[in-house]
């Protein structure tokens, strides 16, 4: 599963899989293919009463990206 990759991606970079990038992850993972953004992320995660900040949010998906679980698009 995605999960289990990014859990060994991770630790072969030295870095950890903590729940604040699992639960980033998961929103993408059940976004059902929409594009989204961080603020996107973080709006969704606030409204269902999570506690995250933004900051963390911009954080994991710019590492999740940079391990390529994530892809950026630049629009405009």
């Amino acid at each position: 599963m995605i999960y289990e990759a990014l859990r060994k991606e991770l630790r072969a970079k030295r870095y950890r899989m903590t729940a604040q990038r699992e639960i980033v992850l998961r929103v993408f993972v059940n976004s059902g293919g929409k594009h989204l953004g961080a603020e996107d992320v973080y709006r969704h995660l606030v409204a269902r009463k999570y506690k995250i900040s933004k900051a963390t949010v911009y954080r994991s998906v710019e590492l999740l990206s940079k391990l390529g679980f994530l892809r950026r698009l630049e629009f405009g």
